[in-house]
């Protein structure tokens, strides 16, 4: 099928993974800072943004945004083992004071209230190699409690994400996946309530887990966990299994909603593809695009030529809505999602980023589309905004965050440039 053959000739890609896009990533060049306002204008570059911050080689691709705490500053942690401190300011600025330091070098870092959460996959514990561990770290008090793989070449975990309150206790959670030999895939809930009682070491079997029930699915290649589906005042769980295996159809891909019941999550409901090697769930996005208290998840998928966005809304069952495509091929149309309301209008405006896009002057730039939310999603058709890269190479849109940078209230947009082998 062409979509496998154009998959593997972008990313190299032999065997599916979690957390890990089968890509050789090199230099984190820099990161674009758009202020948004009210109205956004129909089409922006990758010169226009309101601030540059100037990275590193050193750097490379592996850094965390973390929650801005205060408007005079942005906090970037590096796999380099620091955390950076950006002062706002519009213009260009570099990454150059540290404020934190860890003990070895992270390869992702999540933040949560007090506590820095650190990957570290390819660390080797006292008698296995590459087992892997999370680092736990309190900034009030200095202590470290670790959580370690238990097998060689584990790489321990393969992604963390950062999710809400799952367990009620005033604390945000963490998830983190993992692959076992078959590639199932398993998701060891981060519960505040569980690793904040660790006094010392422990294994990953410390915590609760859930695993995927099909071989090679990649349960947890996505996952959702910071919105509460089922309106019961808890978080629920919303996890994508891209290579799944489903109704006979090969690597058609699922979506599994996990209801959280006190702390124990079942699946009540899934969404499922219907094509060969459709990927459903490979990205995840969810907001309300309508505010009109029905919630809406978004999802890449893949066709032959290139990949696509496609829409849910959920209303104690899932109805299929709307798909995207773009105009351009090969240019891995979905590769992030975002739904955030951006203008501040109230409605979840849709981000895909598609940064394989080449423009007329150049290749790769790369380019985000933005899909205003809106009643009528016909509008979709030829009302919306892009903002793109000008430079070779740039891959704008490989990425997308959003945090209110400057405190006005309104959502702004982070999009960092970067080289890919």
């Amino acid at each position: 099928m062409i979509v496998f053959w154009w998959l593997n000739s972008l990313f190299g890609c032999r065997n599916p993974c979690v957390g890990l896009e089968c890509v050789e990533q090199t230099t984190f060049n820099s990161l674009l800072v758009f202020i948004q306002a009210q109205t956004t204008i129909a089409t922006r570059y990758q010169d226009g943004a309101s601030l540059t911050i100037n990275g590193a080689v050193a750097l490379g691709t592996e850094w965390s945004l973390l929650d801005d705490t205060s408007p005079s500053q942005i906090q970037i942690a590096s796999n380099n083992g620091l955390v950076y401190e950006v002062p706002w300011q519009i213009g260009t600025v570099s990454l150059e004071d540290s404020i934190w330091t860890f003990p070895t070098s992270p390869q992702t870092v999540l933040k949560s209230e007090r506590w820095y959460v650190n990957a570290y996959p390819f660390h080797n514990t006292d008698t296995i190699e590459s087992a892997g561990r999370i680092g736990l770290t309190n900034t009030e008090t200095d202590v470290t409690i670790h959580i370690e793989g238990t097998k060689r070449l584990q790489h321990w975990p393969a992604m963390l994400f950062s999710c809400g309150d799952l367990d009620a206790d005033g604390i945000s959670d963490w998830l983190a996946t993992d692959l076992d030999d078959s590639n199932t895939g398993t998701i060891w809930l981060g519960l505040s309530t569980i690793w904040t009682s660790f006094t010392e070491d422990v294994t990953y079997d410390s915590l609760p887990s859930l695993t995927g029930a099909l071989e090679s699915e990649a349960f947890g290649h996505s996952v959702l966990c910071d919105v509460d589906w089922t309106e019961d005042g808890q978080i629920d769980l919303l996890i994508g299994s891209p290579f799944a295996n489903v109704n006979g159809v090969t690597a058609a891909g699922r979506i599994q909603l996990f209801e959280n019941t006190n702390g124990s999550f079942n699946s009540i409901s899934s969404i499922t593809g219907t094509r060969e090697h459709q990927w459903i769930g490979y990205r995840l996005a969810a907001g309300d695009i309508e505010n009109d208290g029905r919630l809406e998840v978004v999802s890449t998928g893949f066709e032959e030529s290139n990949s696509i966005v496609q829409m849910w809304t959920w209303n104690n069952s899932w109805r299929e809505r709307y798909t995207i495509r773009s105009s351009e091929s090969n240019t891995f149309f979905g590769y992030d999602i975002a739904l955030e309301d951006i203008n501040d209008d109230g409605k979840e405006d849709l981000l895909i980023g598609e940064p394989y896009y080449n423009s007329d002057k150049a290749l790769e730039v790369g380019r985000l589309t933005i899909f205003k939310g809106t009643n009528n999603l016909l509008e979709w058709n030829n009302q919306f905004d892009t903002i793109e890269g000008t430079e070779t190479y740039a891959h704008l849109g490989y990425q997308i965050h959003i945090r209110d940078f400057n405190q006005d209230g309104i959502q702004d947009l982070a999009l960092p440039v970067l080289e890919l082998d």
